[in-house]
Formats: structure tokens, sequence, C-alpha cells
């Protein structure tokens, strides 16, 4: 029987490359699909980024809305602060710490400067200008109203 250190591997005709050739080759395609998949990652994100924040702009108007209409109903800024802290805290138990009573003083600031219609409209735009400052907006709004 023969040994496996005695045995000897034939290759197919044109197999044998030197490895240098074969790294230059290897880093050629490499950079080619880079070149080539690295935009469309890019792009991707952008437009989920895109997606996403039109969904969190519409959540943040929502909830500072239902929030509003519950406390315009019973009309006592002491009630309203109780029920902004009480909600935060079951949020936060919840959902995680980004709901807090900013946020939700965030959300009801949403729902107070912006129509709904103009953020189904605009999206990106209303997203800007929240993250950007949302007291900018308002300025410009009363500015206008003038």
């Amino acid at each position: 029987m023969e040994s496996k250190r005695s045995r000897k591997t034939t290759k197919p005709e044109g197999v044998l490359v030197s490895a240098a050739h074969s790294i230059e080759r290897i880093d050629e395609v490499v950079n080619r699909l880079f070149d080539e998949v690295s935009p469309l990652i890019t792009a991707a994100r952008g437009r989920a980024a895109v997606v996403v924040n039109a969904e969190l702009t519409n959540l943040n108007w929502d909830v500072g809305s239902r929030i509003n209409r519950e406390i315009l109903g019973n009309g006592r800024a002491e009630y309203g602060k109780r029920v902004v802290k009480g909600l935060a805290h079951r949020l936060m138990l919840s959902h995680g710490s980004g709901w807090d009573e900013k946020t939700l003083r965030h959300c009801l600031r949403v729902a107070e400067t912006f129509d709904k219609a103009e953020i189904a409209e605009h999206p990106s735009e209303i997203y800007h200008d929240i993250a950007v400052g949302i007291h900018a907006r308002i300025r410009q709004l009363e500015r206008n109203e003038r």
C-alpha cells in the first residue's frame, strides 16, 4: 500500500498559476467589486435614512398629538406635567430610555408646530427642521404670520 507521502498530485493543465499573479488577480477583483458594491450600500443607507426619518417624524407627531389632546382636554398645567412624567416612566420601562420626559416634550412641540399634512408632504424637510432645531422653525412661522 502506498503511503500518503509518496502520492503525487496531478493538476489539470493550465491550473498552475504563480502565487503573485493569483494575488494580483484577487486584488483586482476585490477592488472592482468594492467599487461597484460600496455605492450600492451607501445609496441604500441614504434611502433607508429618509424612510426612517419620515417614520420617526410621524411617530413624534402622533405621540405629541395624542398627549396634547389628553392634556388640553383637562386644561391644567400640573395635570399635564404629571401625565407626561407618568407616561415617560411607563414608556421607558417598556420601550427603553429613549422615551423620557424630554422626548415626550419634544413630541408635544412637534405636534404643536407642524400640521400632519405638512409632515406627509415634506417628511425629510420637517425632520431636518426638527434635527436642526424646532425653535428656528417656530421663529420662521412667527415671521411669516406678521
